[in-house]
């Protein structure tokens, strides 16, 4: 039975009673000196308590947060997962012959988020490319190709602007939050490690470093005794892992699986986007789509499962892999704020995915 903490006032109230009843005494001033021992001593109490009411709290995985989350974890060897810096490449113009020297600095269009070359660079065909690491830790340093950043101080010969090359910016990871990190000791604490069972394994995947959110695991995925794992990384525009991902993800892997497993694939699943179609919405604003947009979002985000997975985040005997339920689509658009009315017209039946590939939100139509 919880225990309710009274307020100040009624603590006052009952020390005042109390004092009052050992001095003998029928009324007291306002502001008398046993009114204000009282005051003192019902603060007292009421400071104490609210602490021990923390610490209650703070008790439980399912409850604490904050430094308190990070001490526990450091009980299992399971510490936070550190924010990293993005990294890419910028390409320069100017006039060659000019130098973009190492550890230039750059800063995004927000004017906040800043980079450093990674090395010098000399202007040849009016362009030069350069690695470039990012100064402020998180997402935030995560651009697309394109992009462009801007010199802090002016250089001679280059000018003030230059684009982010190739596959854009990308690696930069936020700090994991508090829930992702007690969802993850609470799995530790509900299911400790067995040497190689399949929540060894998604465990094993999202304490790899890269910010995996949802792991699933394939037993005999390429013959006897095989083990193939695939994730994703939900926290991204687009969360299917990089080939770079899955070498971060093997690599953290492999020494810990057990040494008779023959052979252990990480994978990404295959993207299979599906079209949604509403008619009749009523009403037909645009603050309604924006939420029905958002719901979807989220719904493929976090429900949907890879075909062909055998054990893992969302997967159990009611709700086979690869199956996302017509009803979830329509609970998601009928659920979102503002929706009175509408008719699904697609998809028509439940999704059944083939084995590697996982549903994701494809092109709304709203008419």
């Amino acid at each position: 039975m919880a225990f309710t903490i009274p307020t100040l006032a009624s603590w006052r109230t009952q020390a005042r009673n109390a004092l009052a009843a050992r001095l003998s005494t029928v009324a007291t001033l306002r502001f008398s000196v046993a009114n204000v021992l009282a005051d003192v001593f019902a603060g007292f109490a009421y400071t104490i308590l609210q602490y021990f009411q923390n610490q209650a709290v703070e008790l439980f995985i399912g409850t604490m947060d904050g430094d308190y989350l990070d001490s526990r974890g450091a009980i299992y060897t399971m510490p936070r997962e550190p924010s990293a810096p993005a990294a890419g490449t910028v390409t320069f113009t100017g006039t060659n012959g000019y130098t973009i020297p190492n550890a230039t600095a750059l800063l995004a269009a927000d004017q906040v988020t800043g980079f450093t070359t990674q090395a010098a660079g000399t202007i040849a065909s009016s362009s030069v490319t350069v690695p470039v690491l990012a100064t402020t830790y998180g997402s935030v340093g995560n651009l697309a190709a394109g992009a462009t950043v801007s010199l802090v101080t002016a250089i001679a010969g280059v000018n003030p602007s230059a684009t982010v090359a190739g596959s854009g910016f990308t690696g930069g990871l936020d700090e994991e939050s508090d829930a992702a990190y007690r969802g993850r000791l609470l799995a530790r604490q509900s299911y400790p490690p067995h040497g190689g069972a399949w929540f060894d394994y998604v465990a094993w995947a999202k304490a790899a470093g890269i910010g995996v959110t949802r792991a699933w695991v394939c037993f005999q995925y390429t013959g006897a005794g095989t083990v193939g794992v695939a994730f994703t990384i939900d926290t991204r525009s687009n969360p299917i892992p990089l080939s770079g991902d899955l070498t971060n993800v093997k690599n953290y892997i492999a020494p810990l699986a057990p040494i008779d497993v023959p052979q252990i694939t990480v994978f990404a699943p295959t993207a299979a986007p599906v079209p949604v179609t509403i008619t009749n919405l009523v009403p037909d604003t645009a603050i309604v789509t924006a939420g029905i947009t958002t719901a979807l979002q989220q719904l493929f985000a976090t429900q949907p499962t890879p075909g062909g997975a055998t054990w893992g985040d969302g997967v159990d005997t009611n709700d086979p892999a690869g199956h996302t339920a017509l009803s979830q689509i329509y609970g998601a658009i009928a659920n979102a704020p503002g929706v009175i009315s509408f008719d699904l017209t697609a998809p028509t039946a439940d999704i059944v995915q083939s084995s590697g590939t996982i549903s994701t939100l494809g092109t709304l139509t709203i008419t």
